[in-house]
């Protein structure tokens, strides 16, 4: 008896090893995919997530131009001091308010490189260290203020003003300030140094404004 159960067993063991879709199966097992509801939602996710990186993609954009034309008018006023110097001559930054741009200018006219200006016909200077800029969309001159009295209240109205620098090394006080109506950098210019210094923050341009003007 006990014989033939064990033959039985292995006819059975043979058999399920045999076929093993037929015996053998796994009840845990399920079938797994994602559902339409689940890829909307993905989609959603990820569209929202473009949309918030893109906004501030954006802002720090816009923050980027403001601060590279900024340092460009920087730059322009330390190669305007330095000129000066080197060559013995005025040479002045004048500063086109309505078109957004401005360059460094000498009273000697190249008609090559001549523009006309707020006291006639002037020379540009253009080379591997200066060039005219203009300023990105958006971007623009925000209050201009040069002479003794520069300072946040007394803006210069002028369509082109323009900031002197003399061969010994001085210069016009002036306080230039570019924005996007949102972020504002500016560029101070001791007149007694003739010296300019970048101002990165909008709250600090106010407190910037102390300029030297006893040299004056």
């Amino acid at each position: 008896m006990i014989r033939l159960w064990i033959d039985d067993c292995r006819l059975r063991i043979r058999a399920a090893t045999a076929n093993p879709k037929s015996e053998i199966r796994n009840p845990k097992w399920q079938r797994s995919a994602f559902t339409l509801i689940e890829l909307m939602v993905v989609v959603v996710v990820i569209a929202l997530a473009a949309g918030l990186g893109g906004g501030v993609y954006v802002g720090s954009y816009k923050r980027m131009m403001v601060e590279k034309a900024a340092r460009d008018i920087w730059l322009m006023a330390k190669y305007a001091r330095i000129a000066a110097i080197e060559q013995q001559q005025d040479l002045y930054i004048e500063m086109d308010k309505a078109n957004r741009r401005c360059w460094v200018a000498t009273t000697q006219v190249d008609p090559n490189n001549a523009v006309a200006g707020p006291l006639g016909e002037v020379g540009v200077i253009q080379n591997p260290y200066c060039k005219p800029l203009v300023m990105p969309s958006g971007v623009e001159f925000e209050a201009v203020s040069v002479g003794l009295a520069a300072s946040a209240e007394n803006t210069d109205t002028d369509e082109y003003p323009r900031v002197l620098f003399r061969p010994n090394g001085t210069a016009e006080s002036a306080v230039i300030v570019i924005g996007d109506g949102n972020t504002r950098y500016g560029v101070t210019i001791s007149g007694g140094t003739g010296s300019a210094r970048l101002v990165l923050q909008a709250e600090d341009i106010v407190a910037d404004l102390s300029i030297d003007l006893e040299a004056k």
